[in-house]
């Protein structure tokens, strides 16, 4: 009977621990050969691989040279996902035994396999362990497995290599070396097919999904080079688009060097290209500075390529807002003004009510729940995340802060802070750094907060200022009182606990405590804790001293 290994994967790209995997398990299981077999369109990985070709292409010159290895397209032909018990009945035969070659997870996780019994009922499962698993955790799973679904595992006798394509492709993201991890012929084909996109530093209004469009028709017409191009009523300045008489891209020419007959082509160069790496590279070389500016013009490598045969391509597929240059501070200023049109644009389109997008600034991290309203002037900025059915009012500034659902905030200031859900805060409050606020608090107009807990049902309705406080729940924090927090040296920290009543104009001098149900009387200056339940008074009896006032002016007329 014959037996052949199936070593499946992405293959995303393929490593030398995937070939010495497959080189053990043919020696130790004394198979005939192992089958390389690319998955497709593995349904627990969408969006996150490579082009099958190319994933393909690497896998067969990975293998070449190595006696007893084939690769097999069976998965990256069918049509729809990949499914393992799919790939096994496809290459069933009589007079075959099929070993099914998965790493160590897979071992752990195949119950979430689809037709799991089918999957162990059709092969010898063979499992590979990169050192994330004991060995006893291993076993335990093998012999569960097996009685479950009369199935047949093999744990491989291998080196633990903690070698992965999640590793390779975040080294390659990060610039470092990849060649000690991938065998010759996969780097080569790597550097050959890699895709450049070459970007102008002076445009940054290029929309992703137009670079996105722009690499997908590139990889798929098989081009070697794909320019980035637009059409405007006056190309005056812009190097022109040529095309031949099938509309194909026949070469790229600056304004300068360009005969009357190219400038009339009002089809423009974005600057923006994608090349194949390899033929990039050789054009490169071809390169001369025989032209009007002597320059060195990328974009003669478009007629270097064509005239040796390869293909390239114009895509005409950005406007001539995306590719508007910034090269001043009134271009900048512009630039800002269209990018935040995109933004404002961007929220309203995922439910979001701005008032007047010519006078809200949204920087491009904020996320904003739906059914929230924004008024103008509002200024939100950083990383800040506001709820659902939020109102964000005039002029509000919020920085770098998280705001709950249900919550208003009204011609405030927020720094670094949170605020809970169905709060009030506002208006011209301000909630400096490091400011806890709870739910179904109010923070009233003239209240200042710095690092300061605010618990639920809470309430500071005016002209107050709390710094380096924890106020419990359910607390009332009457107008003007002040959190007296710095003796000019030190700053100390005042603790105000749940159900307390401060009374207005008070003054708590930290370090102090005010215990649950603790009461403050009006006018007081509490320089000790008050215990539970009590009232503090810190005040002296209120002194009348007739005709005091005519005395003063007798006194000061004879001076």
């Amino acid at each position: 009977m014959k037996k052949y290994g199936i070593m499946g994967g992405t293959f995303n790209p393929i490593h030398l621990a995937h070939l010495y995997i497959a080189y053990e398990a043919k020696e130790q299981l004394n198979l005939d050969k192992v089958i390389f077999m690319p998955a497709g369109n593995p349904p627990h990985k969408k969006n996150t691989i490579i082009d099958a070709k190319f994933r393909y292409e690497m896998v067969r010159k990975a293998i070449e040279g190595y006696e007893g290895f084939e690769i097999n397209s069976y998965e990256i032909e069918k049509n729809g996902y990949s499914y393992t018990y799919e790939t096994l009945n496809a290459l069933k035969e009589d007079d075959l035994k099929l070993y099914f070659i998965a790493g160590a997870d897979s071992l752990m996780d195949i119950e979430k396999w689809k037709n799991t019994k089918e999957v162990l009922n059709s092969c010898t499962f063979v499992v590979f362990n990169r050192g994330e698993f004991n060995r006893e955790t291993l076993k335990s799973q093998k012999e569960y497995l097996e009685n479950k679904y009369q199935a047949e595992i093999v744990l491989l006798d291998i080196m633990s290599i903690d070698i992965s394509s999640t590793i390779i492709r975040k080294r390659i993201k990060e610039g470092k070396r990849v060649d000690f991890f991938l065998p010759n012929k996969v780097l080569e084909y790597i550097n050959d097919n890699d895709t450049i996109v070459v970007l102008c530093g002076d445009t940054p209004l290029v929309k992703e999904e137009t670079l996105k469009r722009l690499f997908d028709y590139h990889i798929e017409h098989g081009y070697h080079a794909t320019v980035l191009t637009t059409t405007v009523d006056n190309p005056t300045g812009y190097g022109r688009i040529i095309r031949d008489e099938n509309k194909d891209l026949l070469k790229i020419v600056e304004q300068k060097d360009a005969n009357e007959e190219e400038k009339k082509a009002k089809e423009i160069n974005s600057g923006i290209y994608c090349f194949n790496g390899k033929s990039l590279r050789e054009s490169l070389d071809l390169l001369d500075n025989n032209n009007a500016q002597g320059e060195y013009y990328l974009t003669d490598t478009i007629k270097i390529m064509r005239d040796k045969g390869q293909k390239v391509g114009a895509f005409n597929g950005s406007t001539i807002e995306e590719l508007m240059g910034v090269n001043s501070r009134v271009e900048l200023s512009k630039a800002e003004e269209i990018m935040r049109r995109r933004i404002n644009e961007s929220h309203m389109v995922n439910g979001v009510t701005i008032i007047d997008v010519n006078s809200t600034y949204i920087e491009a991290d904020v996320e904003i729940g739906n059914d929230t309203i924004v008024y103008p002037g509002a200024m939100l900025r950083g990383n800040t995340k506001i709820g659902t059915n939020c109102v964000i009012g005039m002029n509000c500034s919020i920085t770098n802060s998280q705001i709950g659902n249900y919550t208003e905030v009204q011609s405030s200031t927020i720094v670094d802070s949170t605020v809970g859900e169905n709060t009030t805060v506002g208006p011209y409050a301000y909630l400096r750094p490091n400011s806890n606020i709870g739910n179904n608090v109010k923070i009233g107009d003239f209240v200042e907060v710095k690092n300061a807990t605010i618990e639920d049902n809470s309430k500071a309705s005016h002209l107050s200022y709390i710094g380096d406080a924890h106020v419990g729940k359910d607390v009332n924090i009457g107008c003007g009182v002040v959190f007296v927090n710095y003796d000019g040296k030190n700053k100390f920290k005042s603790t105000v606990k749940d159900g307390a009543f401060i009374g207005s104009n008070s003054n708590l001098v930290a370090p102090v405590t005010v215990e649950e149900k603790g009461y403050v009387a009006t006018g007081s200056t509490i320089t000790n804790d008050v215990p539970q339940g009590a009232l503090a008074v810190a005040r002296e009896r209120q002194v009348i001293k007739e005709g005091w006032v005519a005395k003063k002016e007798e006194r000061d007329n004879n001076k």
